[in-house]
């Protein structure tokens, strides 16, 4: 198992052109989050990136309905608002194939 340390750094995607985007770390302070909690943190951050790879900039339902399928596929039950809050941002996003 990798360390907390290893866990909280920041997740970079390529974009077609060489371009960059940052996902915001999710924080995983040791002292609040139990193994499990560590688990799920890691399966959120696994999602979002991939779904920044591949669906950004589409449109926010369609990135919504990724976002959702991906998520209960890793076997995460989705907060509704946060995960129209992510859809939003990653159909702003430019597009990156």
């Amino acid at each position: 198992m990798r360390s907390v340390a290893a866990l909280s750094t920041e997740l970079t995607c390529t974009y077609r052109y060489s371009m960059y985007q940052k996902v915001t770390p999710v924080s995983l302070d040791s002292v609040s989050l139990s193994a499990n909690d560590l688990r799920i943190a890691q399966r959120i951050q696994y999602v979002v990136a991939k779904v920044m790879t591949t669906h950004a900039g589409l449109p926010e339902l369609e990135v919504l309905r990724v976002l959702n399928r991906q998520f209960l596929g890793m076997g995460i039950a989705p907060d509704v608002r946060r995960t129209q809050e992510l859809a939003e941002i990653i159909s702003q996003l430019p597009k990156s194939g």
